[in-house]
């Protein structure tokens, strides 16, 4: 289970990183990726050690629905806890940022049991060092994606999870 945490306000802001992640939020908590998970509850200024996230949005793989759909969906799918975390740098994204939100975003899946996940970095500008990095992540539980506003550029981590992610994230 997601443990309590502190929950801000994120006020209107011009930026675009800020713009961008509550705009993947909504379109999530809306239902865009239903068919993948089910995502119903978001947490903002969501902690995670020394790194702070701008939004968490956790849920499951249960799907929800009429009678015959719940009853089919107990007995076929599993109920895995899956979650979306979104951090934006205020600064140029490089490859040591990149590492630390990883390892304690790892962390974190670790400590809520979950089955997978994505990890949504944007910043203004993104290190070549750190898209390498991000290519380069081959845990299949965990989807990275790096997105650039400056330029709206999307790299992606190469395991099945990250190109899936891909699919959903539009800048």
């Amino acid at each position: 289970m997601v443990p309590e945490m502190n929950k801000q306000q994120v006020g209107e802001s011009s930026a675009p990183r800020t713009r961008l992640a509550l705009k993947f939020e909504k379109e999530l908590m809306s239902g865009k990726a239903r068919w993948l998970a089910n995502f119903n509850e978001s947490f903002e200024n969501y902690q995670v050690n020394d790194v702070t996230f701008d939004i968490f949005i956790h849920g499951n793989t249960r799907v929800k629905g009429f009678l015959l759909s719940r009853f089919f969906s107990y007995i076929l799918n599993p109920n895995y806890e899956v979650g979306c975390y979104m951090y934006s740098s205020e600064s140029r994204l490089n490859k040591s940022v990149a590492r630390k939100v990883l390892h304690n975003t790892k962390g974190s899946m670790d400590a809520n049991e979950m089955k997978w996940c994505w990890l949504i970095m944007i910043a203004d500008e993104i290190d070549i060092q750190a898209k390498e990095y991000v290519e380069a992540v081959s845990d299949q539980g965990l989807a990275v994606l790096a997105v650039e506003t400056n330029t709206g550029m999307i790299t992606n981590s190469k395991n099945f999870l990250g190109r899936q992610a891909r699919k959903f994230v539009k800048v």
